[in-house]
C-alpha cells in the first residue's frame, strides 16, 4: 500500500514501514501521524546526491531524500529513505542516519570514507534544523502508558505462571527481543550456559566508532558493540598470560588496547577499558584521540608511544582445528538438547520428523564439514564467548539448501576433555555472522 506525503514523495510500502518502526520502538505507531509530522513541521525532508552530500530541494543531482518520521530510537532520529525516480521520490527503507549509511557502505565499500564524512556533516546540521521546529520530535510513550503496559505485563506473567507456563525475563537487544532461555547455548561443563554474554544497550564508545570506520563489515551496530564489549573479557586473559604486547596498564588498573578497528584516516582505534569490580571484567570507557589522552588518564609518556598489537582472540594452540569424526563424542545429552529443546530452530519440514532422522541429518552435515575442513582450514568458523572467554567452532548445517549455499543453521562445537561435542545449533543469521566477524575482522574483504 502506497502513502502519499505529497505529490512527489511517496512511501511505497507503508504497512511495512509502520511495522518496522513499531518493532524498532517496541510500541504502536501511526503512519498517518508520521505523514502529518512531515507535512506540518519545518525541515523534515533532507536531500542528498549519490555520495550523500547534502543538497537543496530542486538541485539537479539529488538522488536520495530522507523523510524524518518524528520518532527517535535511542535518541537518534528515525528516517524513511526514498530514491529519486523521474521527478518523484519513492521508498520504504527505515533507520537512523547511521544505519542507513551503513547499508550504503555494505553495497559500496569503496565510498565508505566519503559516506561517513558526509554523515558527520549531516549530524551537525540536523540538530540545528530540528531545533527550528515547533515540535522537534513526536512525543515518546507517556509515563501513564508505560505504567499501564508494565502492570499488564506483570499480571499476564503471573497468570501464565499459575497456568503452568514458566515465563523467562527478556533481555533488550535493540530492535529485537529474546528470552534468557533462548540464549542459553554452548555449554562448559553442562549443555547450556548463557550465550547472551554482553551487557544490553549500545556503549558510547561503539556509537563514536561506528560512524567513522574505514570499513564496516558489521551487519548492525549491535555486532560491533558486542565485539567491543567482549574485548573486555579477552583483556583479562591477556593480562593473566602476561602478553604485554597487546596492552598497557596504568596504576589504577585501567587498560588501553588496539581494537584492530581502523578509522576513516587509516589509523587504529585505541580504546581505554576500566575494570568493573562487580562484574569482574573490563568495560569500554573511551576512545583515545591522541597521546595527550594517555597522560590525562594516568598513563606514562612511554606507554603513549608503545606500539600495541591488534587484539587477538585466539592463542596459537587454538588455531588448528581438523579433528576426525572418531574424535567426537556424539552423546545423548547433546542430541537431546539439539533435537528436543531446539527442534523449533529446524525448518518446518524437519520439525515433525522422528528423532533418528534429525540425528542422521546432523551426522551427515558433521562428517561432510569435517571432510572439507581437512582440506581447507578456513571452512570452520570461530566464535568467542564473552561469558566464559572460550572459543567455539562453527560448521554449517544444511537442511533444505545445497551445501554450496548459505546454511539455515550452524553446529556449535567445543572440545570437552579428550573429545569434541556438538553442543547446540544456532540460526545462521546476521547476529551470528557478526560473531564470526568479531574473531576475523577483515575476512570478508576479498
Amino acid at each position: 500500500m502506497e502513502t502519499m506525503i505529497n505529490k512527489t514523495h511517496i512511501i511505497d510500502e507503508a504497512e511495512n514501514v509502520e511495522g518496522r518502526i513499531c518493532k524498532l520502538l517496541c510500541r504502536d505507531i501511526s503512519i498517518s501521524e508520521i505523514v502529518k509530522f512531515i507535512q506540518t513541521e519545518e525541515n523534515t525532508i533532507f536531500y542528498f546526491n549519490e555520495e550523500l552530500s547534502e543538497r537543496k530541494e530542486g538541485d539537479k543531482d539529488i538522488y536520495y531524500a530522507w523523510a524524518d518520521t518524528g520518532y527517535c530510537y535511542k535518541g537518534e532520529a528515525v528516517f524513511i529513505s526514498m530514491i529519486h525516480y523521474s521527478g518523484e521520490f519513492c521508498g520504504h527503507f527505515v533507520g537512523t542516519a547511521a544505519f542507513l549509511v551503513n547499508g550504503l557502505i555494505e553495497r559500496n565499500a569503496y565510498s565508505a570514507v566519503k559516506y561517513r564524512q558526509n554523515l558527520q556533516k549531516f549530524h551537525k546540521k540536523y540538530k540545528t534544523k530540528a531545533a527550528q521546529r515547533q515540535g522537534e520530535h513526536l512525543p515518546a510513550v507517556s509515563e501513564e502508558r508505560k505504567s499501564t503496559e508494565a502492570e499488564s505485563g506483570t499480571i499476564m506473567k503471573e497468570l501464565l505462571n499459575k497456568a503452568g507456563f514458566k515465563i523467562e525475563e527478556k533481555e533488550e537487544i535493540g530492535d529485537n527481543e529474546t528470552t534468557v532461555a533462548e540464549r542459553k547455548e554452548i555449554g562448559d561443563n553442562e549443555t547450556a550456559v548463557a550465550e547472551r554474554d554482553e551487557p544490553a544497550g549500545i556503549a558510547d564508545v561503539t556509537e563514536k566508532i561506528f560512524a567513522n570506520l574505514l570499513y564496516s563489515n558489521w551487519n548492525s551496530i549491535r555486532g560491533l558493540d558486542r565485539y567491543i564489549k567482549i574485548i573486555g573479557r579477552r583483556i583479562a586473559q591477556l593480562i593473566a598470560q602476561n602478553k604485554e604486547e597487546y596492552f598497557v596498564k596504568n596504576k589504577i588498573g585501567s587498560v588501553i588496547i588496539n581494537s584492530g578497528l581502523i578509522n576513516i584516516f587509516g589509523k587504529d582505534y585505541f580504546i581505554l577499558y576500566r575494570f568493573h569490580e562487580k562484574s569482574k571484567t573490563y568495560i569500554p570507557y573511551r576512545v583515545m584521540e591522541g597521546k595527550k589522552d594517555y597522560i590525562q588518564n594516568e598513563f606514562t609518556k612511554e606507554q603513549a608511544s608503545a606500539e600495541l598489537k591488534p587484539i587477538q582472540f585466539m592463542d596459537k594452540c587454538q588455531i588448528i582445528f581438523e579433528p576426525s569424526i572418531d574424535e567426537f563424542d556424539i552423546n545423548q545429552e547433546c542430541l537431546t538438547h539439539i533435537i528436543e529443546e531446539r527442534r523449533h530452530r529446524f525448518p518446518e519440514n524437519l520439525q515433525e520428523e522422528p528423532e533418528n532422522k534429525i540425528a542422521g541429518q546432523i551426522m551427515t552435515s558433521l562428517e561432510r564439514g569435517l571432510q572439507i575442513q581437512m582440506r581447507d582450514r578456513s571452512y570452520a568458523k570461530m566464535s568467542y564467548s564473552g561469558k566464559d572467554g572460550k572459543l567455539s567452532w562453527l560448521l554449517p548445517l544444511h537442511v533444505n539448501v545445497d551445501f554450496t549455499k548459505e546454511p539455515e543453521l550452524v553446529m556449535v562445537i567445543r572440545k570437552e576433555g579428550e573429545f569434541y561435542e556438538v553442543k547446540t545449533i544456532l540460526p545462521y543469521d546476521n547476529d551470528l555472522k557478526d560473531r564470526i566477524t568479531a574473531v576475523s575482522l577483515y575476512s570478508r574483504l576479498w
